[in-house]
């Protein structure tokens, strides 16, 4: 028996003998020349020696698109490659794509499960919705319709994904010229985008926005002189945006002598104005939280990213994004922040067809029944008495 069998076969045993179901996750990625299409799948347990294993099954080229339909015949593959059948599984984890979702309709066609109430959700994909949708969700001409109540929609709008995927176009294949108009149609959060490439564009212009962080610090002589860099934030992942925003904040002095010292060279449109400093400090305290639970979650060797988490951290993000809408903003934050709430709301009422998020708060020691009288309504909580019964 060769390295490889002998690797599959402890495997397949050690799945077997597992102490409950299994669950697998599986997520795509995409190369940027578009031939390369990967799927990772990965299968998490309880041995028999009552530790949790994560395995990884397959990292394979799934030599087609990431349609429902591949990617079900792919999962079928691993499956029957490992022996693992429909009734050992407890539940499948993806990120939210609707191509999951049609993957596992596919798959129930040939392994018994229920494609909805097996479905978990990445919570983290879901932060990064939110957060994508708040960010670049809407454009300059859209504030024509901000006067319209985003409250009062009853469903998820789609106009912040066509917004985003249009944008994530653009940056993708457009020209620079392209590019830069698209970041300025974002407010101040593309207008500082552009700033910062305007600034890392050559070595000379670095070195005067150095020169302009020491002058801020000889004006300061409680201030350590250290050199900070800016960060650019990369295409439309958000954290990066956040990370651009907090460190553009901390060293404002420095950028608005930098603006002054390089008015000639700079797009009319691109200097931050005190409404765009305004509107960046908002939008830090509005996202500092949804960064910080992003982060706890994937923290590697704790409990962090436990099921249970997800209700009781998208109940906690709910309330922040709900507090700050009842909050004065300009017109520009407070669409955004309207279209990140919807899209919030939205996945946070999906984890009701899965009973395993209730379940998971209702096992937690530190929650139980108290954490739901304390969050939810009684309707609701009779609810979810009734689902854990």
């Amino acid at each position: 028996m060769d390295e490889h069998t002998r690797h599959h076969r402890t495997i397949v045993d050690s799945i077997a003998r597992a102490k409950g179901k299994v669950t697998i996750s599986f997520n795509g990625w995409k190369a940027n020349n578009d031939v390369l299409n990967l799927l990772r799948v990965v299968v998490y347990y309880l041995g028999d020696d009552y530790k949790l294993y994560n395995v990884v099954l397959a990292i394979r080229d799934t030599l087609g698109s990431h349609t429902g339909a591949n990617i079900a015949n792919q999962l079928f593959d691993v499956l029957k490659h490992y022996q693992i059948s429909g009734n050992q599984i407890a539940y499948f984890a993806a990120d939210n794509a609707t191509n999951n979702d049609t993957a596992l309709e596919y798959l129930s066609e040939r392994v018994t499960l229920d494609p909805i109430t097996s479905r978990l959700r990445c919570a983290r994909h879901i932060y990064n919705l939110v957060c994508t949708a708040i960010l670049f969700g809407v454009d300059d001409e859209a504030l024509e319709d901000a006067q319209y109540d985003f409250s009062q929609q009853q469903d998820d709008s789609t106009s912040d994904t066509l917004a985003v995927t249009s944008f994530e176009t653009t940056l993708a294949k457009g020209t620079d010229q392209e590019q830069h108009h698209t970041w300025l149609r974002k407010g101040s959060v593309g207008k500082l985008h552009n700033l910062v490439v305007h600034i890392k564009a050559n070595d000379a212009r670095i070195a005067v926005f150095e020169s302009k962080q020491i002058e801020v610090v000889n004006e300061d002589e409680s201030s350590q002189r250290r050199i900070l860099r800016l960060f650019t934030n990369s295409s439309i992942r958000w954290n990066s945006t956040y990370l651009m925003i907090e460190r553009a904040i901390h060293l404002r002095d420095a950028l608005t002598l930098y603006q002054s010292h390089e008015e000639a060279t700079l797009h009319e449109d691109d200097p931050l104005t005190r409404d765009d400093w305004d509107e960046l400090a908002a939008l830090k305290d509005l996202l500092a939280p949804i960064h910080e639970v992003s982060m706890h979650v994937q923290s590697i060797g704790t409990t962090a990213g436990a099921l249970h988490n997800t209700l009781t951290f998208m109940d906690y993000l709910l309330d922040h994004l709900e507090t700050r809408r009842t909050q004065p903003g300009t017109k520009h934050f407070m669409a955004s922040l309207n279209v990140g709430w919807l899209k919030l709301r939205k996945y946070y009422r999906i984890t009701d067809l899965n009973p395993a998020y209730i379940i998971a708060v209702f096992l937690n020691p530190h929650h139980r029944h108290s954490w739901l009288e304390d969050h939810w309504s009684p309707t609701d909580v009779a609810f979810a008495v009734k689902t854990v019964e």
